[in-house]
């Protein structure tokens, strides 16, 4: 249930019934507009395993016609507070779990969504990654941004949020 709500949210999925809002925008009636409100991070890796990690990322900036200029300065930001920079030129798939889901995340970061949903961001990460993602995450949070996220780590949960929700 949590993944999909998820889903749901980021517009990768849509409602049997019912409807989903961001910021005001039908997500059904004005998809292209939402879309470029929300970055969304899955759990599961979805990265193409045939381009470097790089390209993963450039790839999703030239879906949300981000400049080039633009791009490789968000890239280089995101990828250098991550600790990402040396595994950039990395096929996705020869890449560990941890790195592919910082680059996840720098895939997402890279077009500035207002709205930031991320599904186990540190399921993956070391302890002291999850730690460091997590400034970074805080950092965001007092940009304005919005960021959902779904963990288990109540540690998580108390450093990051303002609300929190719990399902059963």
């Amino acid at each position: 249930g949590k993944t999909t709500l998820l889903k749901l949210l980021s517009g990768f999925e849509n409602p049997n019934y019912g409807k989903v809002f961001i910021h005001g925008l039908d997500m059904e009636k004005r998809r292209r507009e939402t879309r470029q409100l929300i970055g969304y991070v899955p759990h599961e890796n979805d990265l193409d395993p045939w381009l470097t990690l790089e390209q993963n990322i450039r790839f999703t900036a030239n879906l949300y016609r981000v400049d080039e200029e633009t791009a490789i300065r968000r890239m280089a930001m995101f990828a250098e507070a991550l600790n990402l920079v040396p595994y950039l030129n990395e096929f996705a798939s020869r890449a560990s779990h941890g790195i592919q889901k910082k680059t996840m995340l720098v895939r997402e970061l890279v077009h500035d969504p207002d709205v930031l949903i991320l599904d186990e961001p540190t399921g993956v990460l070391t302890p002291a990654e999850a730690d460091h993602l997590f400034r970074i995450l805080k950092g965001l949070r007092d940009e304005g941004k919005t960021i959902i996220l779904i963990t288990h780590k109540l540690r998580e949960i108390m450093e990051i949020t303002d609300t929190v929700s719990v399902m059963r």
